[in-house]
């Protein structure tokens, strides 16, 4: 196996495994909002629920498709504002 060197130097890498260099200002748990709304309308949980909602890269109304999910407009475009003031929230922590 060949290894190719990187071209580019790497000055940083921060890994943020425990929530110690971000804080959250609000913290709305949309995600499980969306869960808890499929169990309680007779959906079942997958197992791989949880892995999907975190690593598809999209907006909240075409992941809850791609669960099978079909919760009301009015819920996922509160999720989908829950979101962004979440995001909007975010701050680092400071020395």
């Amino acid at each position: 196996m060949t290894i190719t060197p990187l071209t580019t130097k790497i000055d940083l890498v921060i890994f943020d495994l425990f929530g110690t260099l971000v804080k959250y200002g609000l913290m709305h748990h949309p995600f499980r909002q969306l869960l808890k709304w499929a169990r309680e309308n007779g959906r079942q949980p997958n197992p791989d629920d949880a892995r999907k909602l975190m690593t598809i890269n999209s907006d909240v109304r075409e992941l809850s498709t791609v669960l099978e999910i079909f919760a009301p407009n009015s819920l996922i475009d509160k999720i989908q504002t829950q979101i962004q003031k979440e995001l909007n929230s975010l701050s680092l922590f400071t020395m």
